[in-house]
């Protein structure tokens, strides 16, 4: 039960931040899966399971089979409903071994920090490989996640 709440928790901050996840021309993302995805000269099978939506954004796991050699690599797959200014849709992974500090931090912001009220505007952010941010911020009149 407690996963499940955490992983909503997760996917309701994925939803605020995650437009910060596309990808910059210049820059490659850091994913593990992203990485193995558009590895030059493998013949990659895409499996996406779906997950419960929340809040618009749409959750897979995208399970990711080499069938030449036979490897596997997965990742979370989340996509909100909201695009980028360019109307490209905005895709954001997390590799499987980030899900684990992800779900500490949201579970830390869920217990130390949303209970308090800072005195002056705080940003707490986790940033995965592939540019995902999740966390929270306050301004002295909103707290908002």
């Amino acid at each position: 039960m407690i996963m499940k709440k955490l992983f909503i928790l997760l996917v309701l901050l994925c939803s605020v931040a995650i437009s910060n996840a596309q990808e910059k021309e210049t820059e490659k993302s850091q994913s593990k899966a992203v990485l193995f995805e558009e590895s030059i000269g493998s013949l990659i099978k895409k499996d996406f399971y779906n997950l419960s939506k929340v809040r618009g954004v749409e959750n897979q796991v995208l399970i990711l089979t080499d069938i030449l050699t036979g490897e596997k690599m997965g990742c979370l797959r989340m996509k909100p409903k909201q695009y980028s200014s360019s109307n490209e849709p905005c895709v954001g992974t997390l590799d499987f071994e980030e899900l684990d500090a992800a779900i500490k931090s949201l579970s830390y912001i869920k217990e130390n920090i949303l209970p308090t009220t800072p005195d002056v505007y705080s940003e707490i952010v986790f940033k995965s490989k592939d540019g995902v941010q999740l966390g929270t911020y306050f301004n002295e009149t909103l707290m908002t996640i």
